[in-house]
């Protein structure tokens, strides 16, 4: 009888039991899904501050990146222009040359004087250019190269081999290695003969 009753209170006490069993389970899975929930909140703020972290980065860089690009560019620039001012004081030197050429020839009768004065600039200038590193391109006693020359016209020549230069018609010049003109050549070919009819 005493089990009965036990029996009848733990009957009784079930449904309840199974109740507030399943409130704690639903609790549990209510705080396992704010806890989820929560969770999720962090990370994705936690991407999200990230991201921004990343994308600021970014923004610096490139304005880094435009900065350096600029100042490339302007130094690019200004060793350019102290290249050129650097030619312009030495072109400026022969003009003072020439300049002097001039008077000379405006004072003197003497032909000679003047042939002499040009003399002087024609080897000025070669030294100027040469400073520079531009020489002349190379034609005398060569054969015909297409690097370095351009044929203006043919002459036939028995005594001379084909191909090589005769004379040259306007000089050709190299420029740190870089041909920036060809010489202007006349080149040398067989003789065609007529054909004798028989």
């Amino acid at each position: 009888m005493e089990n009965m009753k036990k029996h009848e209170e733990n009957s009784s006490d079930t449904p309840m039991r199974q109740e507030t069993d399943n409130n704690i389970d639903k609790n549990i899975e209510n705080t396992e899904q704010q806890t989820i929930e929560t969770d999720t909140e962090k990370l994705l703020k936690e991407k999200e501050e990230e991201n921004q972290n990343l994308y600021n980065q970014l923004l610096r860089l490139r304005a880094e990146f435009d900065n350096y690009r600029r100042r490339t560019e302007e130094e690019k620039n200004r060793k350019f222009i102290l290249g050129k001012e650097t030619i312009l004081i030495e072109l400026i030197g022969l003009i003072d040359i020439f300049d002097k050429a001039i008077d000379s020839a405006d004072k003197s009768s003497d032909i000679k004087k003047v042939v002499e004065g040009i003399h002087i600039l024609h080897k000025e200038f070669v030294s100027f250019l040469k400073k520079e590193g531009v020489q002349p391109v190379e034609t005398k006693n060569r054969k015909f190269d297409t690097n370095y020359h351009e044929i203006v016209e043919y002459e036939e020549s028995d005594e001379i081999e084909e191909g090589s230069i005769l004379k040259e018609v306007q000089r050709g010049y190299i420029f740190q290695n870089d041909v920036i003109r060809p010489a202007k050549v006349i080149v040398s070919k067989k003789s065609v003969k007529p054909e004798t009819k028989t």
